[in-house]
């Protein structure tokens, strides 16, 4: 939580925190620390012990404002104007940074943070370390890493509106899914075969009348190219009859947060070896879910997915690591889960050797699966609050082969 920034950096013996970039778009650590939308970017110092300091474009200031940070300064206040006309902009940023720095009376370690072009972040490192100024990296899991994998009461609502929202369009796909008539083995609409190209262009259209973009497109695969995980779709395959439909949605709302969410159907009758995965992809969710819980490592639920997984015969990637190359494609392949935020992956993560605990107020995503390739995939993710003994999920709905 943003609350625990002054501890988290006294414990890493860090003065302070520096924060640039050219937009809070595409940023999420600065949109983190200053909560607002900031079209050109800005600076953000956070001095420890000390409330934190934001300096923005003059036509930013109205935004600026909009967010936590209360003490809002201009490019202007600082010189930045004279600064430009005497070194050119690439110095002047430097030099504006060195007097940002300076005249908040900055004593000690800076840890520097934004996502900006690397070489230009390696140039600024360098300049404003040959000023004296102590500027360091930090290792992963950073301050800002740890304080943003737990959530603030006003990010679980902004992701909880995320979910509600991404319900809406899992219903309206439902719908329509349940409206195809199958005609030679081949969903069809109004008498028109079904292709996945046709079926991906409304959801994006169903998602901006929610108000959600899809940053990162979203996926829904059909029959075997579904036995990877991360097959967008196949745009001109039709929908066939029986075959699994993976539809894994990732957007994000304009508050800057993301949602999560995977359902697995079947148009027509499923065959039995698809109704088997479906049962035994719902076991292993059931039991992750009971492995979730405050203090438990993070890698037990991922351990409780495996074990449900290896009782019924499927491969995991502990087979994996154990040396069975064939569950590199075959049975469980991937991790339990991850965090989500204001991106689509970050603290905790439910993997096998993840050792970190969970916490309260932990948010992350549940999504055990199955793939075989000449079959295809099998998966199905809630995004769930750590709270005490038992987990909340954030969005509940249905799990049905059937749409």
């Amino acid at each position: 939580m943003i609350g625990e920034l002054d501890s988290l950096m006294r414990k890493r013996g860090i003065a302070a925190l520096l924060c640039y970039g050219d937009s809070t778009l595409g940023n999420p650590e600065l949109a983190y620390l200053t909560r607002c939308e900031l079209p050109r970017g800005g600076v953000y110092l956070k001095k420890r012990g000390d409330e934190p300091l934001l300096v923005v474009s003059a036509l930013d200031v109205g935004s600026a404002r909009k967010g936590i940070v209360k003490n809002v300064k201009t490019y202007n206040d600082y010189g930045y104007p004279e600064l430009v006309k005497r070194h050119g902009r690439r110095k002047a940023f430097v030099e504006l940074l060195a007097r940002i720095i300076r005249e908040s009376r900055v004593r000690g370690r800076v840890a520097l943070y934004g996502r900006n072009e690397a070489s230009s972040v390696i140039s600024v490192f360098n300049d404003l370390r040959r000023k004296r100024i102590a500027l360091v990296g930090e290792e992963r899991p950073t301050i800002l890493d740890i304080a943003r994998r737990t959530k603030d009461d006003w990010e679980i609502d902004a992701i909880k509106r995320a979910g509600e929202k991404t319900l809406n369009v899992v219903r309206r796909l439902e719908e329509f899914l349940r409206n195809l008539e199958i005609r030679e083995g081949v969903a069809t609409y109004g008498g028109e075969v079904v292709r996945i190209g046709w079926v991906k262009r409304l959801i994006r259209v169903w998602c901006a009348e929610e108000g959600l973009s899809l940053p990162e497109d979203h996926i829904f695969a059909v029959g075997p190219s579904s036995a990877d995980p991360h097959e967008k779709g196949v745009e001109h395959e039709p929908i066939r009859e029986g075959e699994p439909i993976v539809f894994d949605i990732f957007p994000q709302d304009s508050t800057g947060y993301w949602f999560d969410f995977t359902r697995t159907y079947a148009v027509g009758k499923p065959s039995r070896e698809l109704l088997t995965m479906f049962e035994d992809v719902l076991a292993a969710h059931n039991e992750a879910m009971d492995a979730i819980r405050e203090g438990a490592p993070c890698m037990e639920p991922m351990q409780a997915a495996c074990r449900l997984f290896k009782s019924r015969g499927r491969l995991t990637i502990l087979d994996l690591y154990q040396g069975n190359r064939e569950a590199e494609t075959r049975g469980f392949i991937h991790s339990l889960g991850h965090g989500i935020g204001l991106t689509i992956g970050e603290e905790p993560y439910l993997t096998l050797n993840e050792k970190q605990k969970l916490e309260k107020n932990m948010i992350a995503t549940v999504e055990p699966g199955l793939y075989y390739p000449e079959i295809g995939g099998v998966r199905l993710e809630d995004v769930v609050l750590i709270s005490g003994t038992k987990p909340t999920i954030l969005a509940q709905h249905r799990y049905e082969l059937e749409p």
